[in-house]
This record gives structure tokens, C-alpha cells and sequence, in this order.
């Protein structure tokens, strides 16, 4: 389901970009979008088959399992630093109309399940250790 609603709302946000002078929205970058769409498709497309093919390769699993985890950990990093690229506009203009509202909310709406999804999993851990099950 993520992955589905990652993919829609990439392309609501390429269609929705201005165009600016460039013959191809995918030529082009935005002060909210560090490089062009093409690089970040680009970069995308690396890190989605190459973790793919790692995940295919059960044979080196007790290799490959940490190395995906890692992979995530960097994607998540990236992601959540990747509001920091308007720091300057919103230092200079003293306004943080170039902050993504909706990146922002749903970003804030996916840590807070995850809290959520965490507690439930360290209280039903809790629980079943002082019952004895």
C-alpha cells in the first residue's frame, strides 16, 4: 500500500510542478527539489532494483537482510532531511510558505503510527514477559 501511495503522490507532484522554460517536466528542478525529477527517477529506479536484487538472493540472506535494513535507514534519512533543502528560502524570507504542507503531514501522520505500531509492540512484549507466555 505504501509503495502505491508513494508512487501517486510522486506523480501528483510531477504533474502539478511548474514547468518552467524546459521543454520536459522531467528537466526540471524546483527550490523545493534538489536536482531534476529525471535524477530523482533515476535514483529512485537504483535503489528500488538493487534492493530487489538483493532480496532475490536468499541464498546470502544472513548478508543481504541487514544490508536492505541499512538501505531503508539512509532512504529514511534522506527523506526527512529533505525539508531542510528550503531552509534558505524560509531564512530569507522570515516565511515558511516553502515548506511542503502536505509532505509535513503526512510525514508527521507515518512517524506517529509507527510511535503507535512501536508501543503496542514493546507493551504486548512487556506483558507476555511478566504473565510467562
Amino acid at each position: 500500500v505504501g509503495l502505491f501511495l508513494g508512487i501517486y503522490y510522486t506523480v501528483q507532484f510531477i504533474r502539478n510542478m511548474p514547468a518552467g522554460k524546459s521543454a520536459s517536466v522531467m528537466d526540471v528542478s524546483t527550490p523545493t527539489l534538489p536536482g531534476s525529477v529525471r535524477n530523482h527517477v533515476q535514483g529512485i529506479s537504483a535503489v528500488f532494483l538493487g534492493t530487489l536484487l538483493l532480496a532475490v538472493f536468499k541464498p546470502f540472506a544472513e548478508r543481504t537482510t541487514p544490508l536492505i535494513g541499512n538501505i531503508g535507514v539512509v532512504v529514511c534519512l534522506v527523506m526527512f532531511a529533505s525539508p531542510l533543502s528550503v531552509i534558505k528560502i524560509v531564512l530569507d524570507t522570515k516565511s515558511a510558505k516553502a515548506i511542503p504542507l502536505p509532505f509535513t503531514i503526512i510525514s508527521s501522520l507515518n512517524c506517529f503510527m509507527w510511535s503507535v505500531y512501536g508501543w503496542y509492540v514493546q507493551c504486548k512484549r512487556v506483558h507476555c514477559s511478566l504473565s510467562g507466555h
